[in-house]
């Protein structure tokens, strides 16, 4: 049994499993540092824009809770941090 926490992702809610949440987390923090100055607000709302079209295209009622594998083909998707 994992904890779950519910989080709004670019203007949608989800339910995301506390490990998920974690690696999430991190992620857009890791991007918000290498953001140094113009448009970084606007970039982190289309980024987590883009995650929650990720998470909503793979959220089914068999599947409610976002996972880390899901937040890591999010990841994949998006790039990594580094590259910002």
């Amino acid at each position: 049994m994992k904890k779950t926490v519910n989080v709004n992702i670019g203007g949608a809610p989800f339910i995301v499993d506390e490990d998920a949440y974690g690696m999430l987390k991190k992620y857009l923090n890791e991007i918000e540092i290498r953001l140094d100055g113009v448009d970084d607000k606007e970039t982190m709302q289309d980024i987590e824009t883009r995650i929650a079209d990720i998470f909503s295209g793979a959220i089914s009622p068999r599947m409610q809770v976002v996972d880390t594998a899901l937040v890591k083909r999010a990841m994949a998707v998006i790039g990594p941090a580094q590259e910002f």
